[in-house]
């Protein structure tokens, strides 16, 4: 048998199994009998204060808290900001109906844990009756950028300050481990910066680096090569453009370069399939394995997927990605509170 009809059978088991853990999350948490009587929707705007982000000078956010009959409360982060749409549609229904799941999106989550009466990483640890330890503490990576000055002139974070920024960042908060964003300038100006803070941190501080998939393929190559020195841990994503194009640019760079590429589009990649559970509601336990693209390329190091996919959908991908022999990380994007949470309980 083939290495890729292998990662098929080993991936129908996995999605079977997930899927019936899926189903016994279901089951006990409608057999518990909650039903809503409260929906509360906070939005909350969080400015970009100082930042060089490309994006916009703020990023909102909704939170929805789901108050069932027997006093729970399911948090929702990325909810339905509409209070009366979403009370329209939830309110007097059981929290695990099936018709509301996307509009529970992350509460859905906090509530099965919270029914189980256990921390929602225990709970799926349990339920898949892993033999590896339950991790009590997960490492994180500090995300940096150039920063203007703030309204008294001070904080900025420029070429020269960054080293020292980054040791502050290692001294304040422990960090071993820093990431930096790279979509300012022309990748040949962050050479010397990582040869700069290679110095400044030193050898036991890994530097992981994200051009934000900004950079064509010959710019990532040049850059990759001038900075294998300096041993960043990986480079991510370096590479834009259609899925086709991501995976064919980093199945080259991979064989020209030692640094490891991570990916939060090579998870491996599935065949695209609708979403009807909105986010973090494991619709891709229901997307079949691209074994084309798997066949063709091998364009990542390290399956960085995000949260959103949902808990069962990322225990796939990273079964997949393992089997493989891929290293294993988490994707972040905006977060604020409930959705980092989640994040910590599926490591």
């Amino acid at each position: 048998m083939d290495p890729i009809a292998e990662l098929a059978e080993f991936d129908r088991e996995t999605v079977a199994q997930a899927k019936a853990v899926e189903q016994l999350i279901q089951a006990e948490g409608f057999a518990a009998g909650h039903t809503i009587r409260d929906v509360r929707v906070f939005r909350v705007l969080m400015p970009w204060v100082g930042t060089k982000r490309w994006d916009g000078s703020a990023e909102s956010f909704t939170f929805a808290e789901f108050e069932t009959d027997k006093g729970l409360i399911g948090i929702a982060e990325g909810a339905n900001a509409d209070a009366e749409e979403l009370k329209g549609k939830v309110l007097g229904k059981n929290p695990f109906d099936p018709s509301i799941r996307a509009d529970m999106g992350l509460a859905y989550w906090d509530l099965s844990g919270k029914i189980a009466d256990r921390p929602l990483g225990q709970y799926l640890h349990e339920l898949f009756a892993l033999e590896t330890p339950l991790a009590e503490r997960v490492p994180m990576s500090a995300y940096t950028w150039y920063s203007f000055p703030d309204l008294n002139g001070k904080n900025a974070v420029t070429f020269e300050s960054y080293p020292s920024y980054v040791q502050e960042i290692i001294r304040t908060h422990g960090f071993q481990n820093i990431k930096l964003s790279m979509c300012d300038f022309e990748p040949q100006h962050y050479v010397e910066l990582v040869r700069n803070i290679r110095a400044a941190v030193g050898a036991d501080v890994d530097i992981r680096v994200d051009p934000h998939a900004s950079w064509g393929e010959a710019q990532a190559l040049r850059f990759m090569r001038e900075v294998e020195d300096y041993h960043p841990e990986w480079i991510e994503e370096p590479v834009g453009g259609r899925f086709a194009h991501i995976f064919r640019a980093g199945h080259r760079l991979r064989l020209l370069s030692t640094i490891p590429i991570s990916s939060h589009a090579w998870l491996p990649p599935l065949i695209p399939h609708p979403s009807t559970k909105g986010r973090y509601g494991d619709d891709a336990l229901d997307a079949a394995l691209d074994l084309d693209a798997l066949r063709r390329w091998q364009p990542a190091d390290i399956s960085a997927p995000d949260a959103y996919a949902g808990p069962l959908a990322l225990k796939r991908y990273y079964d997949a990605a393992r089997f493989l022999g891929m290293g294993i990380g988490m994707h972040s994007a905006y977060e604020l509170g409930p959705a980092t949470a989640i994040r910590l309980h599926i490591a």
